[in-house]
């Protein structure tokens, strides 16, 4: 039986796809989580989630997101 909570956990799917990642994919994955579990449970933020970012931060965010994805399609090669 699949545990849906750890579904939404990024450092669990990490672990699931490698079981030693690098510290470098594993410190963006833990940055970027908090900010996962905000947009898939919105009231977890305490208020309105877009009041919380800017555009700096949002590119920041972005930009780290899609060095996660290329990493996950190299894996997946």
């Amino acid at each position: 039986m699949r545990n849906k909570k750890a579904e939404h956990i990024l450092i669990i799917l990490l672990e699931a796809i490698d079981q030693n990642p690098d510290k470098e994919m594993e410190t963006i994955i833990l940055k970027l989580n908090p900010h996962y579990m905000v947009s898939r449970y919105p009231d977890a933020a305490g208020g309105p989630s877009h009041k919380m970012y800017n555009e700096q931060i949002a590119l920041e965010f972005l930009k780290e997101t899609e060095r996660v994805l290329e990493w996950l399609r190299q894996k997946m090669k």
